[in-house]
């Protein structure tokens, strides 16, 4: 029988693969694009982008991420483009999408133009911050972004 210490050097052991596993953004049925190739698909589409910043050590953010494997969340993104920035490599772009702060994770909408809209969900503390808890949100941004 396993002592109780080994147990636990076991799951300490364990941990950090877990807090380290990548988000999944439900690639196989949802279209990702990085920062170029989106807006290459948005201009060519004619479509408004949904920008999302975050960081694979943001447990909110795996949390976020869990809405788009929601059926009507992967329907309504059809309408749109969607663009995943992560924070800690992708900084190339992320001087334009900080502008209330660095945290994550951000959601930007822009329009066909490229620029940026007023958030629908800006909170006292936070201007891009689409709180994971419903899809109801994300569901209704979805709905009016579609062209």
């Amino acid at each position: 029988m396993m002592s109780v210490r080994r147990i636990f050097l076991i799951i300490a052991m364990l941990l950090p693969s877990f807090a380290l596993a990548g988000i999944n953004w439900n690639d196989k049925a949802v279209k990702w694009y990085g920062y170029d190739e989106g807006v290459a698909a948005a201009k060519r589409e004619h479509k408004p982008i949904l920008l999302v910043v975050y960081a694979d050590w943001c447990g909110v953010c795996k949390k976020y991420s869990v809405m788009f494997s929601d059926p009507a969340v992967i329907k309504r993104s059809q309408n749109v483009v969607l663009i995943r920035l992560n924070q800690d490599t992708d900084s190339k772009y992320l001087a334009k999408y900080s502008l209330d702060g660095k945290y994550v994770p951000r959601t930007y909408i822009l329009d066909k133009d490229l620029v940026i809209q007023p958030s629908p969900y800006k909170s006292e503390d936070y201007a891009f911050f689409l709180p994971p808890e419903s899809n109801a949100q994300l569901l209704d941004i979805l709905s009016k972004m579609a062209p």
